[in-house]
């Protein structure tokens, strides 16, 4: 059973996607599977697949600028990666996302142009063979198309995977977003119309998902391998020692200002540390809010220092933003990282709206200390140190057994590949 992976981010081991993408096909054999991709600068995980085709927008202006029309498009290798920012074109990317970010007509009207549709692809996919293409899609009508296209092209079955909502809430501020919300519209229900199998990234996505269009979705959430994890043991708290509390993951959707909150409510304890590990490095503007709030940013982290800083860590935030705009985005969506820290064997603090999906999993199973958006700076610090207070008889074995019901890598990839092979029967 050969599987091509059509995605934004390759299967990686930092990316949030990517790390979601890698906890479904893990176990999957590498040689069977391949991934046709559009960021030119994430590493991929070449431990899990190796056979790799990376598109983007660069390639298609570099085509457009030099009236060849045809994309040079690359199969990227691991030594590619060896030196940051080798043959990434990061700065002129940066400045390329930033500018489509605000521009997706113009964006959108690049991959019309189907440049990216050359010999070279079609034939890799050809040597390729697979059996089934298997899409994570958001908000690019392009990716919609492509997976769209492929799947006709080979007469091969398309399952489609959402993450993230755009089409439910209405999260426009101008004409050109909301020119852009009804086209996504119209391609999702072509999409959902002509995929052999739907999924949702949480159960709230796919009731809701189900009701919008008729479809049966089933549920595909971030998983844990637990048969190689080592579980942590609870830490202990004492006088003597400091509290660390940390938050491990993007800052966009403005969670910085999540964390923020937390970190004003104990700026005048020095025995209680904020930390901040991203991929994204924040703008001076979010800079100045954390050394104001007494939250220290400390970078980004590879796999294995994740770990580590998990382990020093009494405390692990969850953050969504208040924001009606930023919950259009997140609330059907369950963060990569619950999972992460309900099997970790550390307690969450949980800030956000009680009704995304995140939050609500949290509460509704008894876990998580719930911050909500009327909560003061003296009601924060109440909570979190009445659970630091009672820190030792919090049941965290009855939280690590509810991801490992949930979570669990194993039973999910089974899931999977019993879907992917009754396509195929």
């Amino acid at each position: 059973m050969r599987i091509l992976i059509i995605s934004s981010n390759p299967i990686s081991t930092t990316d949030n996607n990517g790390k979601t993408l890698r906890s479904f096909f893990r176990q999957f054999p590498k040689e069977d599977l391949a991934t046709l991709y559009f960021h030119p600068n994430l590493k991929p995980d070449f431990d899990t697949c190796s056979n790799l085709y990376r598109i983007n927008e660069i390639n298609i202006l570099k085509s457009i600028f030099n009236l060849s029309f045809t994309a040079k498009n690359t199969a990227p290798k691991q030594d590619d990666f060896q030196i940051v920012g080798k043959g990434s074109n990061s700065s002129l990317f940066s400045h390329c996302k930033n500018l489509l970010k605000h521009l997706p007509a113009f964006r959108e009207a690049l991959w019309k142009l189907n440049t990216w549709d050359t010999d070279e692809l079609n034939q890799w996919i050809s040597d390729f063979k697979p059996d089934i293409v298997f899409a994570m899609l958001g908000d690019s009508i392009f990716a919609h198309k492509m997976a769209l296209k492929i799947s006709k092209r080979y007469s091969i079955p398309l399952a489609v995977y959402f993450t993230d909502d755009y089409i439910l809430n209405d999260y426009s501020s101008n004409f050109i977003e909301k020119r852009h919300i009804a086209k996504l519209r119209k391609i999702y229900s072509h999409t959902v119309n002509n995929a052999h199998l739907l999924y949702a990234i949480g159960d709230k996505m796919a009731a809701a998902y189900s009701n919008y269009f008729g479809k049966k979705f089933g549920v595909l959430i971030n998983c844990i391998d637990f048969s190689k994890q080592v579980a942590l043991e609870p830490l202990k708290i004492s006088q003597d020692h400091d509290i660390i509390i940390s938050y491990l993951g993007g800052l966009h959707y403005n969670r910085w200002k999540s964390i923020c909150r937390v970190g004003r409510a104990f700026r005048t304890r020095k025995d209680i540390h904020i930390r901040v590990f991203s991929g994204q490095q924040p703008d001076d503007h979010i800079m100045e809010n954390f050394h104001n709030s007494g939250v220290e940013f400390c970078g980004s982290l590879t796999e294995q220092e994740v770990g580590r800083e998990i382990a020093k860590s009494h405390f692990l935030i969850h953050a969504e933003s208040f924001s009606p705009q930023d919950k259009a985005f997140t609330q059907y969506s369950v963060s990569t990282k619950i999972p992460e820290y309900m099997s970790s064997n550390r307690q969450i603090i949980c800030i956000g709206p009680s009704d995304i999906a995140s939050v609500e999993l949290l509460e509704q199973n008894g876990f998580g200390i719930l911050i909500n958006e009327k909560d003061t700076d003296e009601e924060i610090s109440n909570k979190i140190i009445k659970a630091i207070e009672n820190y030792d008889s919090f049941d965290f074995k009855r939280q690590y057994d509810f991801a490992l019901s949930k979570f669990d890598k194993t039973a999910i990839a089974a899931n999977l590949k019993k879907d992917f092979s009754s396509l195929l029967d």
